[in-house]
């Protein structure tokens, strides 16, 4: 699952040290992730062509999801941080932030359709494939023009 976390999630660094030997289930959890301030050197920053800020992956724990998630921080110019997350923690951080960018890219297409079907419900007159061919015109031309990159 790729998604995007709330900005005030409830995260955990993931402890990383050696196991201490005693009776009881091992450490997981090496104190709370601070948004305000970030350890920096838990974390790998990413080097990003098409994003403006600067971004941060970390392998983090979930309280909500309670699992270990891959985690990418986005600090934006403005000085707000927008957090991305993988399930699958073996992806890097590029790939999630392609892969949730991606996804809204396909969203748009259907929200594209949804739209124009709204507007010509009852005013076509023809084969009924003319809606399905305003679709198909749109997406390609915004595949041809660059804006998406599917």
């Amino acid at each position: 699952m790729i998604s995007r976390f709330r900005d005030n999630a409830c995260l955990f660094y993931v402890y990383a040290g050696p196991r201490t030997g005693k009776r009881g289930r091992p450490k997981t959890k090496d104190g709370k992730i601070d948004m305000k301030n970030l350890d920096l050197t838990r974390m790998e920053k990413m080097e990003m062509k098409d994003i403006e800020g600067t971004a941060y992956t970390l392998i983090a724990y979930s309280k909500a999801l309670r699992c270990k998630v891959r985690l990418v921080i986005w600090q934006m110019p403005n000085g707000k941080k927008k957090l991305f997350f993988s399930t699958d923690t073996s992806l890097s951080g590029e790939e999630v932030l392609l892969y949730y960018r991606t996804r809204f890219q396909i969203e748009f297409c259907f929200q594209c359709f949804v739209h124009i079907t709204k507007c010509c419900q009852g005013n076509y007159e023809g084969d009924g494939n003319g809606i399905f061919y305003v679709f198909i015109q749109v997406t390609d031309d915004q595949h041809l023009s660059g804006e998406t990159n599917f």
